[in-house]
Order: C-alpha cells, then sequence, then structure tokens
C-alpha cells in the first residue's frame, strides 16, 4: 500500500467531479503537495494545489508536465472522457478518440512518470520486498516450535498449549483490526501481530504432534500423525477458500478486516475446544475413590457364622 502522507501527488484531470475529490483526499491524508492537471488550468480552482494544463492525447503536453513535476511519486490516472461510441455502428473516429483518451492517454503519462516516481522513491514495493516484509509470521512459527511450544506441551499438556496457542493467534488477528488503517505502518501495524500469530501457530504445532504420543499405543503413532496432518492440511484449504470467497476479487480494507474478525473468532473457538477436552481429559483421568464396604464404613470385615 503507498504511503500518502508525505507525498507528492499528480492527479490527472483534477478540476472537477472524481478528480476534485481525489486532490481533497490527498490533502486530507497527508500529502505535502499535489499537482492537478485539467485542459484549461484556469478551470482548477483549489488555491492549495500546482495547476498544470495538459491534453493527454498530445505526447508533448505529456513531456511538458513530466518536466515541470519531477517530485512526483503518487501518480492518478483520472482523466477520461465518457462516449457512447458502438464497435459495429459508431464512426471509426469516435472509436479512435476514446482509446486516445482513455487507453493510450493514460498509457502516455504513466510511461512519462514511472522513472521519476522510480527515482524518487515512490511506487509499490517489489515482489521481494513484500516478500520479506511477510516473513516474520513464518520465522516465529519455526523459533517457537523448535524452543518453547515443545517445552510447554511437554509440561502443560497438548490442550492447555495449543490453548495458549490459540489465544496468541486471535490477538495477532484482532491486533490488526485494530491497527491496520488507511494510512500504511508496517512497524506498528502489520508486525506486532505477525508475531503474535507465528507464536500461536508455532505453540499449536507440537500440541498437536505431543497429542499422538499421550492418547495413542506406539504401533498407532503413525496412522495418528497421518490423520492429525490430514486434518490440518484440510482445515488449511478450507480455511483460505474461505477467506478467499469473503475477500472477493478486489478487497479493500473493510473486507480485510472483515476476514481478520473471522480469524480471531476462529482462533477463540479452537482455544475454547481445546481448554474443554484439556479438563475433560484431567476429569476422566483424576483416580476414582475406593467405594465404602457394603458392611461397614472403614471397620473390620464382619465375622462369618
Amino acid at each position: 500500500m503507498t504511503r500518502v502522507e508525505g507525498s507528492v501527488a499528480l492527479v490527472t484531470g483534477g478540476s472537477r467531479g472524481l478528480g476534485k475529490a481525489l486532490v481533497h483526499e490527498l490533502y486530507e491524508r497527508g500529502a505535502k503537495r499535489v499537482y492537478a492537471t485539467a485542459r484549461d488550468a484556469r478551470t482548477i480552482t483549489d488555491d492549495r494545489v500546482v495547476a498544470l494544463p495538459l491534453e493527454i492525447t498530445d505526447p508533448a503536453a505529456v513531456a511538458a508536465v513530466a518536466e515541470r513535476a519531477p517530485d512526483v511519486t503518487i501518480l492518478v490516472n483520472n482523466a477520461a472522457m465518457f462516449g457512447a461510441a458502438s464497435f459495429l455502428d459508431s464512426p471509426v473516429e469516435d472509436i479512435r478518440r476514446e482509446f486516445e483518451t482513455n487507453f493510450y492517454g493514460p498509457l502516455s503519462v504513466t510511461r512519462a512518470f514511472a522513472p521519476i516516481i522510480e527515482r524518487n522513491g515512490g511506487g509499490h514495493d517489489s515482489v521481494l520486498m513484500a516478500g520479506l516484509c511477510l516473513a516474520p509470521g513464518p520465522l516465529m512459527v519455526v523459533v517457537v516450535s523448535l524452543t518453547v511450544g515443545g517445552r510447554l506441551t511437554r509440561r502443560l499438556g497438548p490442550g492447555p498449549t495449543a490453548a495458549i496457542g490459540a489465544l496468541s493467534f486471535a490477538l495477532g488477528a484482532a491486533s490488526w483490526v485494530w491497527r491496520i488503517g488507511p494510512i500504511p505502518d508496517y512497524a506498528a501495524g502489520l508486525l506486532p501481530g505477525q508475531f503474535l500469530t507465528g507464536t500461536g501457530v508455532g505453540l499449536v504445532l507440537p500440541s498437536l504432534s505431543g497429542v499422538v504420543g499421550q492418547v495413542l499405543p506406539d504401533h498407532r503413532w503413525g496412522a495418528g500423525s497421518s490423520m492429525i496432518n490430514t486434518a490440518r492440511q484440510v482445515g488449511t484449504v478450507l480455511g483460505t477458500a474461505i477467506l478467499v470467497l469473503g475477500y472477493g476479487s478486489a478487497p479493500g480494507l473493510a473486507r480485510f478486516r472483515a476476514g481478520w474478525i473471522l480469524l480471531a473468532a476462529a482462533a477463540l473457538a479452537a482455544g475454547l475446544t481445546a481448554s474443554m477436552l484439556s479438563l475433560r481429559k484431567q476429569h476422566d483421568t483424576q483416580p476414582s475413590h475406593l467405594a465404602p464396604d457394603a458392611e461397614g464404613v472403614g471397620g473390620p470385615p464382619a465375622a462369618g457364622h
């Protein structure tokens, strides 16, 4: 997600309608400077912006704007025309004009400003950087499972350890709901939740493995481990499918928050289930008291006749 606060943005078609609203929103979110373009720059009445004339179908005009806005870090290609040309019936010139305005024009602007934005450090992170930003969560899984996960399982048992892990995961997902907003903040928004969710998974995995050794005889450990792994994989597939279905094809922040709430609720349900099963196991394994003697409480057996 591109950071708006402190950025320098250029909005094409910024004199009215959606473009004017985008200019206002950019300033509301902390943009340092906003360039706005229009065929006639005098139609841009917002005193805060740097108004520039631009006909996006004119390559020379596009190059001139790129020279006058060398500090841009965000580009909003908003200029467009809304024609009613029909591919079958309209004159070819009308169709060509729509393509020039709605496709080739924005493409020309994008190609002119892409190196400027890259030079100024704008744009999205690379795929490699995005992957590295998501690495702390899986890394925590490995670290926790190899260090404290097994120890807690041996000390507390699989049920309590799984409950603690599920609670940690739920807190991580809830932190994303609370902390992640429209303005990107990786260190304070996404990263803490990754640590918590990774810790949760790192505690749950050893506890699942510990169940096999506690409740099954030696000759059934292989089958038990296979069943646990199969259930985990099926759960992963079903959970991912449900989240993707909920997110839709173009998820926004509201849908992501709904998905995080679903994750937190599922983790809390898993933690509650693990706690209940642990309590039931403790109750079933408690030694039962011997029943009192039928003919006398604690006394010597009665003499036979």
